[in-house]
């Protein structure tokens, strides 16, 4: 048995269609972290978080090159993030600020950053993982 979600649960969970994450992935944007011997995608928690993100970064009409390097920077932070964790960029650079504090230091510095997008990865986290909970009870 291979744990995590199909390819049709993890999209319909992040609010894709399965066009979006077929193409995501073939342009290795969001790639599954595990594929069955017999060719099925399957989706970890962590990869519906990055699906979820990369969806509100397009609605933020971020270019996907943009988009993936936001992606990038995502997968190597630690995971678990802190409930006030947020993902901001203005188009050209990402910044994961955890904590308020970070959030107040990044909007604080020195020159005008106006910004493009600013994601609640905490409540994005909490969003997938009850999706998750819920699909799990309903099998």
């Amino acid at each position: 048995m291979h744990p995590g979600l199909s390819a049709k649960g993890a999209y319909r969970i992040a609010g894709i269609t399965y066009r979006e994450g077929h193409y995501w992935r073939r342009c290795g944007i969001v790639k599954p972290s595990d594929v069955t011997p017999g060719k099925h995608a399957r989706y970890s928690l962590r990869d519906v978080i990055a699906l979820r993100v990369v969806r509100d970064l397009r609605a933020a009409e971020l270019p996907l090159q943009r988009v993936r390097r936001a992606v990038e920077k995502l997968r190597r932070e630690p995971e678990g993030w802190p409930p006030t964790a947020r993902l901001l960029t203005d188009g050209r650079e990402v910044w994961i600020a955890p904590t308020d504090q970070d959030l107040i230091a990044l909007l604080g510095r020195p020159g005008q950053v106006t910004m493009r997008a600013v994601l609640d990865l905490g409540g994005i986290a909490r969003e997938v993982r009850a999706a998750v909970a819920r699909e799990a009870r309903a099998a």
